[in-house]
């Protein structure tokens, strides 16, 4: 191992955590003294019953286990197999080094069975325990580093995710407030003009009917001289929900401008759209407005024919909302 490898693979050990089990006082002491000179923390253990009952308390007190468990076999009240297999149940991912006298075909076998990582056999030998220690930290080291890599990966998606999250709310709100009239809340004139093209287009293709509203607040400039444009704006907000809570859920309204609104009505003749302006009329004549009591608007109706367009279309409705307004206010004209 060059000099390099070597300073890395120390570095990397310090962040090393391990237990350490010997029933052997002198054993357990020169072999510890040996690990703390190449690891960061070492827990030491008499026998199988404190080391299982150390690894338990460690993940209870830290949230992980240790990176390595090291182990004699031959030990009073549990010995290291046992405690090997019950730490192997507990976590099925855990490094396992055994050291041991022990070498029988048996004892192997069963270490096998239970998936132990490496086995040292005693007496061992300073360089043999230190080249086994060393392949076994750096594989340790690799598998934490990957780990973490992981983890910064997952959370870096995370943090990519909730960004994009964060950049397609905002789109969704640009949006929003593009083809919305922030007074009221309805569609804005920007709105309307591109659903009427829409609706049109598609009418044609289909040979659907569909017909437009214009509606106009009576006598909204008085409100305005008279109460102020805080009140005037409160009536607009009042009014436009009366429009909104009362046409079917097929149709789109909107401010045209001003005290001004269009509604868009799906598949509907003259007939129908008469019948709903009307009904309008009288529900907005009915109602009790904040401030100004009484309020009242005209009706301006007029159903896509052929030859129509865009611009066709709308000069008619509008038309018929002078007439309303020329006679008398209040009304629904065609």
């Amino acid at each position: 191992m060059d000099e390099n490898k070597l300073t890395e693979l120390l570095k990397i050990s310090k962040t090393i955590k391990l237990l350490y089990v010997e029933d052997k006082e002198d054993v357990r002491e020169s072999t510890s003294e040996l690990l703390e000179r190449f690891v960061g923390y070492v827990d030491v253990a008499v026998d199988g019953r404190e080391g299982i009952q150390k690894y338990i308390d460690f993940h209870k007190d830290n949230g992980q286990y240790y990176d390595l468990v090291i182990s004699d076999i031959d030990m009073p009240h549990m010995n290291g197999i046992e405690m090997t297999r019950a730490i192997s149940e507990i976590n099925k991912e855990q490094a396992i080094l055994i050291i041991s006298a022990f070498s029988n075909s048996e004892m192997l076998i069963n270490l096998i069975d239970i998936g132990i990582n490496k086995f040292i056999q005693k007496p061992t030998k300073d360089h043999e325990f230190f080249l086994v220690l060393s392949k076994m930290l750096n594989d340790i080291s690799i598998e934490k580093e990957n780990i973490e890599n992981i983890k910064n990966i997952k959370l870096s998606n995370i943090k990519l995710e909730e960004k994009i999250q964060q950049e397609l709310s905002k789109n969704i709100e640009l949006n929003a407030l593009a083809i919305t009239d922030k007074l009221t809340g309805l569609y804005n004139r920007v709105k309307l003009d591109k659903v009427l093209d829409l609706e049109i287009n598609k009418m044609v293709k289909l040979q659907a009917e569909i017909s437009i509203i214009f509606i106009d607040i009576d006598r909204f400039k008085p409100i305005n001289d008279t109460y102020g444009h805080q009140i005037g704006d409160k009536v607009l907000q009042s009014f436009s929900q009366v429009l909104k809570n009362n046409i079917r859920k097929t149709d789109i309204v909107g401010r045209w401008g001003g005290e001004e609104f269009l509604i868009i009505c799906h598949e509907a003749n003259i007939e129908g759209s008469l019948h709903l302006a009307e009904n309008l009329r009288k529900i907005i004549e009915n109602t009790s407005f904040e401030y100004i009591k009484e309020l009242t608007a005209s009706f301006g109706v007029a159903s896509f024919e052929d030859g129509d367009s865009i611009d066709s279309l709308v000069e008619r409705a509008d038309k018929a909302l002078y007439k309303a307004k020329h006679n008398g206010r209040n009304k629904v004209c065609f």
